[in-house]
């Protein structure tokens, strides 16, 4: 009887920026840059990046961030 070993899936990542509308002085970073920090973080540690997710708008009240939302149920 031979027994086979499951393959292991590789790990794959998904980058997520976000900018709220409200105020652009209060802000760190726009989303371009937040998203070219992590695509060089990605290229730099090797990671799989499957996917790149962002929204720009106040999320005062929860559940109010889509993206995040699909981010999380795909997880």
């Amino acid at each position: 009887m031979e027994l086979t070993v499951p393959l292991e899936q590789p790990i794959t990542y998904c980058l997520y920026a976000r900018k709220s509308s409200e105020s652009d002085e209060r802000q760190v970073m726009r989303i371009d840059s937040q998203q070219k920090e992590m695509q060089a973080l990605a290229i730099k540690e090797n990671l799989k990046v499957t996917e790149i997710l962002q929204e720009s708008h106040s999320a005062k009240d929860s559940g109010q961030r889509p993206m995040f939302m699909k981010l999380l149920s795909d997880i």
